[in-house]
């Protein structure tokens, strides 16, 4: 009885898959490949700030408050073309030689719209209330999606021509592709925008717009194949 069971043993360690499997680790060669479109900023976002500085907390609070109301009656005319919202409300302690002087108290308002022109003008008549701590653009992202969608073709189709070329000048009679990856990402060319104390005081800032680079990447491994 122990001679059968010698031999399936044997039997089996003959017939393993990996006696029939190669591993994929020779002819291989990695492709990276990028698809570039430079897209307008279609997006205008502002930064404005309300701020009073008073020896007693609560007068600095009600100037603020009162700045901002204002602001904020002024946007309800225009609610469709424009978003916007209040945040970062602070109200801090000012120190001179260890001893509390003063109270700052400081709130934001973040303005946002494809509608350059009208933004521009609505911000030229906050200034009277409010300054202006920094604009930028961007891309809104429908039109980032739609972009990056004809990149990633762009991006594929030059990862396949590039197969075909290292194909071609390594004799190989064919190749199969082993792993793809798509990566989107972006470069912001328009930057955030500082206001200095001059134009904060102008009716109206001039703007550029700028615009942005969304870059798609393709990289993967191709194995060749020879007859």
């Amino acid at each position: 009885m122990k001679h059968p069971i010698r031999l399936l043993s044997v039997l089996f360690i003959l017939f393993t898959p990996y006696a029939f499997s190669e591993p994929l680790n020779y002819n291989l060669y990695h492709i990276s490949t990028t698809a570039t479109a430079e897209i307008n900023n279609d997006i205008m976002q502002v930064t404005l700030q309300a701020s009073n500085q008073s020896r007693q907390a609560e007068t600095a609070n009600n100037e603020v408050n009162k700045k901002m109301t204002t602001a904020l009656n002024m946007l309800q005319k225009n609610t469709k073309q424009i978003k916007y919202k209040t945040t970062h409300y602070q109200t801090r302690p000012v120190y001179k030689d260890l001893q509390v002087i003063a109270w700052k108290t400081s709130q934001q308002l973040e303005l946002e719209s494809t509608d350059f022109p009208l933004l521009t003008k609505v911000i030229g008549k906050l200034q009277t209330e409010l300054n202006i701590t920094a604009i930028e653009f961007k891309v809104s992202p429908s039109v980032r999606k739609n972009t990056q969608n004809q990149l990633s073709i762009e991006a594929l189709n030059q990862f396949k021509q590039q197969a075909e070329l290292i194909q071609k000048n390594m004799g190989a009679s064919n190749y199969q592709i082993v792993s793809v990856n798509i990566n989107t990402g972006s470069q912001y060319l328009a930057y955030p925008r500082p206001m200095m104390k001059t134009e904060m005081a102008s009716s109206a800032p001039a703007i550029k717009s700028g615009s942005s680079a969304i870059n798609v990447d393709a990289s993967g491994q191709i194995q060749l194949m020879f007859n």
